[in-house]
């Protein structure tokens, strides 16, 4: 006895519609009632919508509330169906309602599942192709698939089926309960792909795959249920126009079978891909509002935890099992067009299959690197042999030979790289190479050596080897032969895509070698030959740019990369994150360059774990930005790191090693260990000598630091000679107009400001100025910088107005780019306020004095040298407005941080002695004349003496 007759008689129109209102709000709900025409049927959704919201069952879909309001035959549990007695309800779906029941014509004992359809069949020739599809289906015999064992017809036309009885858990909660590993999980996946494929070759599609309906057994054993039942149910032709008829659990459900259009192969597949998505992450596909498919590793977020113990690891470890290769097969099974989706379950299984066993995959376009390293990852010979054809030293080759079978040009060709590769292997084996182990290097010098010899007929793949050739030297850091091996690599390239490629390795070893100008004409040139390629190159480009001081260029590069890529845990999100770091830290924007680098890094550790030069990278750069930030330790921890992982993966002498120790060293110095950081920076930029030369930007910036370095122990003259080399070398690498040689312009005029060279001093001051604006324009924050240098050298000089100039601009500048309490604005307003004492405009010069030291004392840390600076000033101007009683402490405060600043602070202590000396006369103080002698002590250690602390030394002298 039904509740509602029109619930009976339609609901296979009714049941789609109501599994389509689970999806929907109230608001949705009630547009979906408006676009129902029919009126019944309207009104029917309309009572089971009305009756499932008094208890929230709506929230279980259709099924339950399905044989809550139609009765399932009622009376039949006892009876008997053709050969078989129904027993106990063993479950309850929006077409059926299922009994467990047992055979009693005598013939052999057997336990089945008997399903009950909730509708009749009263047409004859509805019946008689229920029985027509129940024939195909019972010849279906297979382990993996449930049988179809019998059938018939109730008294009152209903139909109904006997199936194999399983007695077993849902596939899901199976793997989650067992705490299933992902390769358990996907060994039971590929079970249920060879039933799928089983059955399709018997052209049955199952059209309602889902986890309940795949049962595992405690043995592990699974079955696979319903197999082209919702294909003998389908209403043939009486329902081929309502679309929203059709018999589907929307969550597994393809788009074709929603929008109503054919059922092939494909469908089941799509129904595959959203149960592998459930399998690998525990969570169905999540698609954007633009209808793409959200990786299933970017779904694995901090809720995913609970996920991941489920299957024995942590979120970050099942993140990167997932990401890659599982990515792109799950979304190609979930296209929404069939024709790009797996052709069938063996398809699907098979590219499961070469992922398991570490081939490279279909669902991957087949880059020559990707396949070089899927063909390193399954023939290791050593780890050096292994790294080595990891850089693509066969990138192409795997490629050439799967496609050789297409044509005899092609055959040619891959016999060509087959003996370029036997070429490379000569001597490898124990027996001839008497137990060495053969490098990395050596592979790759001899490929470089057999290219012309072995590939003299395929000028083509000479060009595409000799371009991976060239990645691969300029990744061990030999620049020089990987610059030859790309401009081979262009003398033989046929077509654009591989002028492109090669232009795009030449630019990047250009970039290595500091020749930023040739690296962005070439990279723009494979741009315009390649431009399906444009994420990559504009990433590229966007790097140089920086490089060169074109920031907002490079930002709109990177962030539109960025833009594309987000979240889609692509390898050009990564490196998108990565450079849009070092954009904004040369931006000056350190906040937001550290949030990049941290967000780069958390990827690269996620997706390539500790141990990949990419996550060293990552290390090493937010490292920079950390320094800068002023946590020196936290910096220094960073380099460490990035200095261990490069040296285990790029061996002694490498680049980027180079590179890392150098900024280890600056980390040192920051605190305060000078030794440490000469001999760290030093050891840094003798193996940059030696693997780059000495006018590359590496050597330029170490030689800086060496200066630096010289400077704060002392030793003026090695100062100033290294700092002299290190702009040669700049202006050698980078040409004039380059931020880092304004830089070094602007710390060599410091330093002879220091040794009493005023002339040259203010010459390369106002260079630093004029080269900063020509490399960046007027209203960077770097001009601000280089005019306080020149400030700061006018002021020494004893021009106070042209002086106040100066620095009344860099400061105004460095606020406007930086903000009032940065660090580099903060020295410029201590200078402005000394500037405005010398022009006696004291009232003023106090009140930036004191605005400077408060914030100051926020800005910096504790015990900072800088910070001692801005007090050192603010004494001053107090010392001279009378106020000697308060200049006392902030002039004892600052001896002891401008203590931790070594001997580039000696001029400044010189100057506290003096102060004090002074105060202590004005203040009748007994220790007057002790304080003087310390005073006039201090001073005369000094190398050069500035002219006004000679004066001031001389009043004080006159005093006594």
């Amino acid at each position: 006895m039904t509740r509602d007759g029109a619930i009976e008689r339609r609901w296979l129109e009714l049941g789609p519609l109501f599994d389509r209102a689970f999806e929907l709000d109230a608001a949705g709900r009630a547009r979906l009632l408006a676009e129902v025409a029919d009126a019944e049927l309207r009104e029917a959704l309309a009572r089971m919508l009305q009756e499932s919201a008094r208890d929230s069952r709506l929230d279980e879909g259709s099924g339950r509330l399905a044989a809550e309001l139609i009765d399932a035959e009622p009376g039949l549990r006892g009876q008997r169906l053709g050969a078989w007695r129904v027993g106990r309800p063993i479950g309850a779906g929006g077409m059926a309602s299922v009994f467990a029941a047992e055979r009693e014509d005598g013939a052999y004992a057997q336990q089945v599942a008997i399903k009950v359809l909730r509708y009749g069949l009263h047409d004859e020739a509805e019946r008689a192709r229920f029985v027509r599809e129940r024939a195909i289906l019972a010849r279906l015999e297979h382990p993996g698939i449930a049988r179809l064992l019998d059938g018939g017809f109730t008294a009152q036309g209903v139909p109904w089926f006997a199936l194999e009885y399983v007695d077993g858990r849902p596939l899901t909660e199976y793997c989650d309960e067992r705490r299933l590993d992902v390769a358990a999980r996907l060994r039971l996946f590929a079970d249920v792909c060879a039933a799928v494929d089983y059955a399709h070759r018997n052209l049955v599609v199952h059209r309602d795959l889902k986890p309940s309906n795949i049962l595992v057994r405690e043995d592990g054993a699974l079955k696979l249920l319903d197999f082209g039942i919702a294909r003998l149910l389908d209403d043939g032709d009486r329902d081929a126009t309502r679309t929203e008829a059709r018999l589907l659990t929307p969550a597994y459900a393809a788009p074709e079978q929603r929008d109503g259009g054919a059922i092939t192969t494909a469908t089941d597949v799509y129904a595959l891909g959203v149960l592998l998505h459930e399998l690998l992450t525990g969570s169905r596909p999540h698609w954007r509002e633009d209808a793409s498919l959200r990786a299933p590793s970017a779904s694995l977020t901090g809720a995913g935890a609970a996920h991941a113990q489920a299957r024995g690891c942590d979120l970050r470890s099942l993140r990167r099992r997932v990401a890659g290769d599982l990515d792109l097969i799950v979304a190609k099974a979930l296209q929404r067009d069939p024709a790009q989706r797996y052709a069938g379950a063996a398809e699907l299984a098979a590219d499961l299959d070469r992922h398991a066993r570490g081939e490279p995959v279909r669902a991957r376009a087949g880059s020559r690197r990707y396949r070089a390293r899927k063909f390193v990852g399954r023939h290791r010979v050593g780890e050096a042999l292994g790294a080595a054809i990891e850089l693509a030293v066969l990138a192409g080759v795997g490629a050439t030979l799967w496609q050789a079978r297409a044509a005899r040009a092609e055959a040619a060709r891959a016999d060509a790289a087959r003996d370029f590769v036997l070429a490379l292997f000569d001597g490898v084996t124990p027996d001839e190479s008497k137990g060495r182990t053969v490098s990395a290097r050596e592979l790759l010098d001899r490929g470089a050596l057999r290219l012309a010899q072995t590939l003299k007929t395929q000028p083509e793949l000479e060009a595409e080897l000799s371009t991976a050739l060239a990645g691969a030297y300029r990744q061990l850091g030999d620049y020089a032969r990987a610059r030859d091996l790309a401009q081979r690599a262009l003398d033989h390239a046929d077509g654009d895509t591989a002028r492109a490629g090669a232009l795009v390795e030449r630019g990047r070893v250009l970039a290595a070698q500091g020749q930023l100008e040739e690296a962005e004409r070439d990279l723009r040139q494979a741009l315009a030959l390649a431009p399906q390629r444009r994420d990559g190159i504009e990433l590229r480009l966007a790097e140089v740019l920086s490089e060169r001081g074109r920031l907002p260029d490079a930002r709109a590069l990177a962030e539109a990369a960025l833009e594309r890529t987000r979240g889609s845990g692509a390898e050009t999100e990564r490196r998108a994150l990565a450079a849009l770091g070092g954009i904004r830290f040369r931006e000056g924007d350190l906040d937001g360059a550290a949030a990049a680098l941290r967000e780069a890094l958390s990827l690269r550790r996620l997706h390539d774990g500790e141990a990949h030069t990419q996550t060293a990278a990552a290390e090493h750069d937010l490292g920079v930005v950390v320094l800068q930030q002023g946590d020196a330790k936290a910096a220094a921890e960073l380099f460490a790191q990035a200095m261990a992982t490069r040296r285990a993966l790029l061996g002694p002498e490498h680049p980027d090693l180079a590179e890392s120790e150098f900024n280890l060293g600056t980390a040192l110095r920051r605190q305060g260990d000078r030794a440490g950081a000469a001999e760290r920076i030093g050891h840094a930029v003798a193996m940059q000598k030696k693997l780059l030369g000495p006018n590359h930007p590496g050597v330029a910036n170490g030689l800086n630091s060496l200066a630096v370095i010289a400077f704060e122990q002392g030793d003026l003259a090695t100062a100033i000679a290294r700092l002299e080399e290190a702009l040669q070398a700049a202006r050698a690498s980078y040409g004039q107009a380059h931020p880092t040689v304004a830089t070094m312009q602007n710390n060599l005029a410091g330093m002879q400001r220091s040794a009493g060279r005023y002339e040259e001093a203010e010459a390369n001051a106002r260079a630093a100025v004029a080269t900063t604006i020509a490399a960046v324009g007027q209203d960077h924050y770097l001009v601000g910088i280089a005019r306080l240098g020149l400030g700061n050298t006018l002021a020494e000089r004893g021009r106070g107005a042209a002086a106040l100039e100066e620095i009344r601009a860099a400061h105004a500048l460095l606020a406007a780019r930086l903000g009032a309490e940065h660090q580099d604005t903060l020295q410029a307003q201590a200078s402005l306020a000394a500037a405005l004492r010398q022009n006696g405009q004291l009232d003023a010069a106090r009140s930036q004095a004191s605005a400077a030291l408060a914030a100051g004392e926020r800005a910096f840390p504790a015990g900072h040298p800088r910070l001692g600076k801005l007090r050192l000033i603010a004494a001053r101007i107090a010392a001279e407005g009378g106020d000697c009683a308060g200049a006392m402490p902030q002039l004892a405060a600052a001896d002891t941080e401008l203590a931790a600043g070594g001997a580039a602070a000696r001029v400044d202590r010189a100057w506290v002695a003096v102060e004090r000396a002074s105060c202590r006369r004005h203040l009748h103080a007994q220790d007057a004349d002790e304080a003087a002698t310390a005073a006039r002590a201090a001073v005369a250690a000094l190398p050069f003496v500035p002219p006004e602390l000679v004066a001031a030394n001389a009043t004080l002298l006159a005093s006594r």
